[in-house]
């Protein structure tokens, strides 16, 4: 295992040891009580960034969040009793597990709840991304090099599961999966395939503490040069209604 992947997953632990940290001083860590079943749908806080249960129509909540490769900020807005949308801008300073260069990322999240069984609950996501990649010539690797990349990801989505482990703490699990272009200095397919776990927190009334990691691969087609690169994301963010 490479010194940057290895540095890379002692951040990723040392965020949830964080993360586990000021959740052990809440009230539900201090009560001790697990939720179950029914009492799920109770006991969900308003917002919830990483999982799946969607803002009320008409709420919204600014997203906040820093870790490896990027730093993150976005608005969220309940749009039905179903959906929400999460307009994203991300500045990242790598890509995967190479660290170099930098570059914006504007995106969009529409999530979408669809059902609740046995304690879960279950969304889908679509995740369209615009990217520019500024002073990294390995910004995707291609059989060119050059100081800028473009990339558009118009198809790209996933499914959400979550749950309540505790009255005001949620676990989630996450598939993502996709199908992207890097227009510049080659024409790339990329086929990013992930999964993820995040706990979020309710911290105040209208704040809320939550840290997710991704990993998987991305696997890139014709145009620049065929194989495949360890995805892995990293972060600890806030969220306020």
């Amino acid at each position: 295992m490479s010194r940057t992947v290895r540095s890379l997953l002692r951040t990723s632990t040392a965020l949830f040891g964080l993360l586990a940290g000021l959740m052990a001083g809440s009230p539900a860590f201090a009560q001790g009580a697990l939720v179950t079943g029914a009492d799920a749908a109770f006991a969900a806080p308003a917002v919830s960034v990483v999982g799946a249960e969607t803002l009320a129509p008409g709420e919204r909540a600014l997203v906040v969040s820093a870790g490896l490769p990027d730093v993150e900020v976005g608005m969220l807005w309940g749009t039905s009793s179903m959906t929400d949308v999460l307009a994203r801008l991300r500045f990242q300073y790598g890509r995967g597990v190479r660290i170099a260069g930098g570059g914006i990322t504007l995106g969009t999240t529409l999530r979408m709840r669809l059902a609740s069984f046995s304690g879960w609950n279950l969304a889908l996501t679509s995740d369209p991304e615009l990217t520019l990649h500024i002073l990294g010539s390995d910004h995707p690797p291609t059989s060119k090099t050059g100081p800028v990349a473009f990339g558009v990801t118009p198809l790209a989505g996933g499914v959400v599961l979550d749950r309540m482990l505790l009255p005001e703490v949620r676990l989630a699990l996450a598939v993502q999966t996709g199908v992207g272009f890097f227009i510049a200095p080659d024409t790339v397919v990329s086929v990013p395939i992930s999964v993820g776990i995040a706990v979020e927190s309710k911290l105040a009334e209208s704040m809320w503490l939550f840290a997710r990691i991704d990993t998987g691969y991305d696997l890139y087609g014709p145009g620049g040069i065929p194989g495949s690169d360890v995805l892995l994301r990293a972060r600890l963010g806030l969220s306020f209604l």
